[in-house]
């Protein structure tokens, strides 16, 4: 049961770390506003994923040790809830305060560029957040 779980909870956060990563290399070196206007398609998709890793994550939690107490678990994940914690907020900010005014600037260029702008630097902010989830992880594997 935890291994499929597991399987499950990978997947989750593999594809929104892989959807949000390759939207934050495609906005690297300048805005590219056709990748925001995908990377707003894609929120459905990424809302979904993210949830689901976090339940999940929080269910194999609960079925393993019967509680959830940070103090139980190794430093490695402690880190690694506090990255969660910080890129769900993160989620939040972007899709709330970041990209609902893109959406509203819609064909006003002078707001759509700022917008984008904002958009832009968020972005890269949360795919360090979203690196950030799986680095914990991979110094275990070393």
């Amino acid at each position: 049961m935890n291994l499929a779980l597991s399987v499950v909870e990978c997947l989750a956060f593999g594809l929104y770390s892989l959807i949000f990563l390759w939207f934050g290399v495609r906005n690297a070196a300048r805005p590219n506003p056709a990748a925001f206007a995908r990377l707003m398609k894609a929120g459905p998709v990424l809302g979904l994923s993210l949830g689901t890793g976090i339940f999940v994550l929080l269910l194999i939690i609960w079925l393993s040790n019967g509680r959830f107490d940070v103090a139980d678990h190794p430093p490695w994940a402690q880190l690694t809830f506090a990255v969660l914690f910080a890129l769900w907020v993160s989620n939040l900010i972007f899709e709330i305060w970041t990209l609902e005014p893109l959406r509203k600037a819609g064909s006003a260029i002078e707001q759509a560029d700022a917008a984008i702008a904002r958009a832009r630097r968020h972005l890269l902010v949360h795919c360090v957040f979203v690196a950030g989830l799986w680095v914990p992880w991979l110094t275990t594997l070393v």
